[in-house]
């Protein structure tokens, strides 16, 4: 079966039918801590626009843009603020240091 270690070269239990039913697997992040905002940020001089963290986010919260980075790749970008912090996006991407996750409180509280 295809798994991680396909989109990332390492080694994980995690398997295809996870990706392909990633919204059913994740439903329980929805409902995380609304106190926090959770978003995330990629930099475009280290992504070389493999897809996989599109591929892997349960929101479609990331896109490939058009712009090329100076590598010469359409890189990925954040694209909907509906992002739960699940970091799938982070640990499929092949590419240390391109995707950082955060999660903050919220103003005033």
């Amino acid at each position: 079966m295809l798994g991680y270690q396909h989109f990332t070269g390492k080694n994980s239990s995690l398997d295809l039918d996870f990706f392909l039913n990633k919204k059913n697997h994740l439903a329980g992040l929805a409902n995380m801590d609304s106190k926090e905002k959770r978003y995330i940020e990629i930099d475009p001089t280290r992504c070389k626009g493999c897809a996989c963290c599109v591929v892997a986010c349960p929101n479609d919260c990331i896109h490939i843009g058009s712009d090329i980075n100076q590598m010469g790749y359409q890189f990925a970008r954040f694209a909907v603020r509906k992002c739960i912090g699940c970091g799938l996006c982070f640990y499929t991407c092949p590419e240390f240091g391109a995707i950082t996750v955060y999660t903050l409180p919220r103003k005033g509280e």
